[in-house]
């Protein structure tokens, strides 16, 4: 008895043991985050487009080398410029918005297992996720996953907790995260998310019966919702502007290419031109 509430005693109270999780992850993310240079792949074409919006470019419409750039929706472009903004131009400023979103996503598993009643299985799915060598390596890079992850987890959590607690109300907020993964990547969030549903109505596990889960999603009307309209212009009259701006550069007989190609990159050509400093991010010898 004595030696049970000894050990009882000596147990690592929960929220400690959740901040040494997020610790580990944290270094796992950002630890000599700006130590390797921008490396001349995406990465470098990424940044260079963060860079432009951050120097006064447009921020409704990304741009590269004067040239609209429409391969993607622009919310990683505006995280990256704000990240300048706030902190200036280089290495780690520019991945410190995908290192975030993962270190996020670890926090999202600890807040989730609580929320269900398991937080050691939040604990370690954080601490698994977070530390994973593929994850890491993804967060530490400049890419559109570790956004869209977050936002397509976060609305997935909050439609289980919807069905959960047949609340239409947290059913129609998965939409907000919902539609910022659109704004990052495009419409995979949706079917992502879809497929989830799909294999979820069909095996039925959760608490809820089939009809009253499919009469729950009917009257969230998770797909016309209102916050889902206002978040998925990336669909619409974002990409509708896009294309007119670049049908506009096609009639003038502007070329749609990078002029040096995506294997050297440097990010201030137009200063080269005109002969003032080039970036910090700027790695390469601007002689060659």
């Amino acid at each position: 008895m004595s030696s049970a509430r000894l050990s009882g005693d000596k147990a690592l109270p929960a929220w400690l043991a959740d901040a040494c999780v997020l610790l580990l992850v944290a270094a796992c993310m950002f630890w000599g985050l700006g130590r390797p240079p921008i490396r001349d792949n995406n990465e470098a074409l990424y940044a260079d487009i963060a860079m432009a919006m951050s120097r006064g470019g447009s921020w409704l419409i990304p741009h590269l080398d004067g040239v609209p750039y429409i391969e993607k929706p622009p919310l990683l472009y505006w995280l990256m410029a704000l990240s300048f903004k706030a902190f200036g131009v280089g290495a780690w400023q520019a991945r410190l918005p995908d290192a975030a979103a993962a270190w996020l996503a670890s926090l999202g598993c600890i807040a989730l297992g609580r929320r269900l009643g398991s937080p050691l299985g939040g604990r370690t799915a954080a601490l698994i996720a977070g530390t994973a060598l593929g994850w890491v390596e993804i967060g530490r890079t400049i890419l559109f996953d570790p956004l869209m992850s977050l936002g397509w987890l976060t609305a997935l959590a909050l439609v289980v907790l919807a069905e959960q607690r047949e609340s239409r109300a947290l059913m129609r907020w998965a939409m907000l995260p919902l539609g910022l993964a659109v704004m990052t990547k495009g419409p995979e969030a949706l079917v992502l998310l879809g497929l989830v549903g799909l294999v979820q109505l069909l095996l039925s596990p959760g608490p809820l019966p089939r009809a009253r889960m499919l009469r729950l999603h009917k009257r969230a009307n998770m797909l016309n919702s209102e916050k889902f309209k206002l978040l998925s212009i990336h669909d619409g009259g974002f990409h509708g502007c896009l294309m007119e701006k670049q049908r506009e550069h096609l009639r003038a007989g502007r070329s749609l290419q990078c002029p040096l190609g995506q294997t050297e990159w440097i990010p201030c050509r137009q200063e080269h031109v005109s002969g003032e400093a080039c970036s910090p991010l700027h790695r390469q010898d601007p002689s060659r």
